[in-house]
């Protein structure tokens, strides 16, 4: 997937949710590779979708929580199987 020359992945992870403690290299890097653009864009989006998630979590009761971890789990589980 990724290139030699390309950041670790904890490097896109802190990119994605914080670009005050990435190197101006790895930054550089991801302005050109889109390989790396897309899997920090990705790590975005999947990091709102979380913050959401929870955040709407603090309002439902115990079963509905538990209903919404069975979805993610099933979607996170048929992802894997495709990919």
């Amino acid at each position: 997937m990724f290139a030699r020359h390309c950041p670790r992945v904890d490097e896109l992870k802190s990119l994605a949710t914080s670009s005050s403690r990435v190197s101006n290299r790895v930054k550089r890097h991801v302005e050109r590779c889109e390989t790396c653009n897309q899997v920090v864009t990705q790590l975005r989006q999947d990091a709102e979708l979380i913050g959401d998630l929870r955040e709407a979590s603090l309002s439902l009761d115990d079963r509905r929580r538990q209903e919404i971890v069975e979805i993610c789990r099933k979607v996170a589980s048929a992802s894997d199987r495709e990919g």
